[in-house]
């Protein structure tokens, strides 16, 4: 999966003048284009939209916030602690739908069947560190 495009956020950080605490916080929000693959076994999903398992979209966006701060040890251990979220979503231009008959066909419709494309993650770091 590729996500790119530009994106605008904030910075953070603090640290008191020769205290050994440093506290950080990031906060951005991304919009741009998505492609993607899919993997699937069975079946040709072509007439869905997923031509050769391939997504696109020019719909993108996500939100990536971390916090974090660091503890200066003595003068050449650190210790540190971080949460980063990120969420992003992408849309198709167009949406699933059925017709009288039961058959799938690809239109601008109802709203029924969006076709989406979403990532979610968490992470914890704990980290050490020996300036040398």
């Amino acid at each position: 999966n590729k996500w790119w495009g530009p994106f605008v956020g904030f910075d953070f950080t603090y640290r008191p003048y020769n205290e050994c605490w440093n506290l950080y916080a990031e906060f951005e929000y991304h919009w741009g284009s998505f492609h993607g693959k899919r993997h699937v076994n069975h079946g040709d999903f072509s007439y869905f939209g997923f031509n050769d398992h391939k997504y696109h979209s020019h719909r993108a966006h996500g939100w990536v916030v971390a916090v974090g701060a660091d503890y200066d040890l003595c003068n050449c251990w650190t210790v540190g602690l971080s949460f980063k979220f990120q969420d992003w979503h992408a849309r198709r231009h167009h949406r699933e739908c059925e017709d009288d008959f039961g058959d799938f066909y690809i239109d601008d419709c109802d709203g029924r069947g969006r076709n989406t494309h979403q990532w979610t993650s968490y992470a914890i770091n704990l980290t050490i560190g020996k300036e040398f």
